[in-house]
């Protein structure tokens, strides 16, 4: 079990910031006091309260840390367990248990089947609340943009995926629901950003100076639309800093030339560092040679790669 970790990729999944899995939930942060504006409430779903990562592929969910007095805790797991089925369905990774919790409720109980030193145990877990976890106030308001941007590009990496696999009617349902997650995360960051030019939110005193990590934009010729990385994409995706991510690359273009993936984390271009797609344009139009480094962040790994200008 201890060669597990060495494996793990971790995921941020304490479980508790995932997106709600409908587009119909996508109010699942906000409701109107009596004034009219916008403030947070909890989130749909529920929280299992520990740290997970993928065993390896279709092997299961590896709990890497539990969190103290979590519905884990409580339930027994403990670190370095092997889920390997949550209400007796068959878990084959990490995010498979993410988009479970966004579709149970606080206190349901669950029976999770798990993998310790070779000897399986049946543990019941009661969920648990999920709550926001944005330390940046701006962030809370715009905390359903980023996460369904989060998991939009997370079903387009298992659609590419399943195509590599032959599998085509599980890529093509990955993607046709990454792009209503696309679509979702735009309609909620219209909204929100409408209420607050209207004055109609209120939070932790900011007001009309909030925009939400996400956004997307296109980067000057290079052929690419990006993301700003926000505190949970960067823990999703393994960057420390900023950087932009990469959200479509246009057949044809200088990037898809140089091998850019949707997917890929942006880190720098032609040795400066980019965190908003501005400065990634700039970058690429003012680079003086024919050819631009750009670093990337591609599956936890560093790669270079030429970009060439037209």
């Amino acid at each position: 079990m201890m060669k597990l970790l060495f494996r793990l990729s971790f995921v941020f999944v304490l479980l508790a910031s995932c997106v709600a899995v409908t587009a119909a939930q996508s109010d699942s942060l906000t409701m109107r006091d009596a004034d009219g504006r916008i403030v947070l409430k909890h989130l749909k779903g529920a929280s299992l309260g520990a740290y997970l990562g993928d065993a390896g592929p279709n092997q299961g969910a590896v709990v890497g840390k539990v969190m103290a007095d979590s519905p884990a805790a409580q339930a027994g797991l403990q670190d370095n367990d092997l889920i390997v089925a949550v209400a007796e369905e068959r878990i084959q990774n990490a995010a498979q248990i993410y988009h479970w919790l966004t579709q149970r409720q606080p206190q349901e109980r669950a029976a999770v089947r798990v993998l310790r030193a070779g000897t399986e145990l049946t543990l019941t877990i009661t969920l648990g609340e999920r709550r926001v976890r944005f330390d940046d106030p701006c962030q809370k308001l715009f905390s359903d943009t980023n996460a369904f941007m989060l998991e939009a590009m997370r079903l387009k990496a298992a659609s590419e995926e399943a195509v590599r696999k032959g599998d085509q009617k599980l890529a093509e349902e990955n993607a046709r629901q990454s792009e209503e997650y696309f679509k979702t995360a735009e309609q909620t960051r219209l909204e929100m950003e409408a209420a607050i030019k209207d004055g109609r939110t209120s939070i932790a005193g900011q007001r009309g100076a909030c925009r939400p990590s996400s956004v997307q934009a296109e980067a000057g010729d290079m052929g690419v639309n990006v993301a700003t990385l926000s505190p949970q994409l960067a823990a999703y995706f393994g960057v420390s800093g900023n950087g932009l991510l990469v959200t479509e690359v246009k057949a044809g273009s200088p990037a898809a030339q140089a091998g850019m993936q949707a997917g890929d984390c942006l880190i720098s271009l032609g040795k400066k560092g980019v965190a908003h797609s501005a400065e990634l344009k700039l970058a690429f139009e003012s680079a003086a040679e024919p050819i631009v480094a750009a670093v990337i962040i591609r599956e936890q790994k560093q790669l270079v790669l030429q970009v060439a200008k037209r």
